[in-house]
């Protein structure tokens, strides 16, 4: 009997198993009102992170993550509008410590603030990396101003370079038009505004049901394209 004659049975766990890879910025409004999202986000990371990195079968590995942690107010109002100067973090703690450093609470005008622009910005950061799931996740309790640098077009200029850039936007905001319109002209943006208050600082959101939900998103998302 020839040797192509012969099946030979693969010896068991020889099947490599599926290994996401992920670079994911958490974009959040910092202007006076949000210290619940602060406590919500440093209260629940760890959550957040067991939750990426947990497997949905037994062909998938961890995903290999990075994040980055971007903070913005308002444009018209603060000195310091954003701070988008965080390298890639692989570490827990370390992201712990970004986000318990870089989050001071403070300044905004009246709402609304430039989460378009902090949106466009971060989008547009340059340094994504070819074969990753890219995600961006936001956090604001208003609404938004227009892009500063084209005010007209705006929308569709933030829509395009999500596009482009084949990014998963998750926006948690109020219910607003610009936010409904850059949803309906970008691919990947989900936007969730049920039960979010305006003046609220999202504190009324469930913070661990909200990080749980978004990393085991962002596990699935990238196991697929790895696909």
């Amino acid at each position: 009997m020839s040797d192509q004659n012969i099946i030979k049975k693969k010896p068991k766990g020889s099947t490599p198993k599926i290994r996401g890879k992920a670079d994911i910025i958490l974009c959040v409004d910092a202007t006076g009102s949000m210290t619940p999202t602060r406590e919500g986000l440093i209260k629940n990371l760890n959550q957040f992170i067991d939750n990426l990195v947990a497997t949905n079968t037994k062909d998938q590995a961890p995903i290999d993550w990075r994040v980055k942690f971007f903070i913005y107010r308002d444009v018209d109002a603060d000195k310091v509008a954003f701070k988008m100067d965080c390298p890639w973090i692989k570490d827990a703690d370390e992201l712990k410590q970004r986000i318990d450093t870089d989050y001071v609470v403070d300044g905004g005008g009246d709402a609304p603030e430039s989460t378009l622009d902090a949106i466009y910005k971060s989008v547009t950061a340059g340094d994504w990396q070819q074969g990753r799931t890219k995600i961006l996740i936001v956090f604001t309790d208003a609404d938004t101003k227009e892009l500063s640098s084209d005010p007209k077009n705006g929308v569709v200029l933030t829509a395009q370079e999500i596009n482009a850039n084949s990014v998963h936007v998750f926006l948690f905001a109020p219910e607003t038009k610009i936010y409904k319109d850059l949803e309906s002209k970008a691919n990947n943006v989900i936007y969730t505004y049920e039960g979010i208050d305006f003046n609220a600082g999202l504190g009324e959101l469930d913070w661990k049901e909200i990080l749980e939900m978004a990393a085991k998103t962002i596990s699935q998302y990238s196991v697929s394209i790895e696909k």
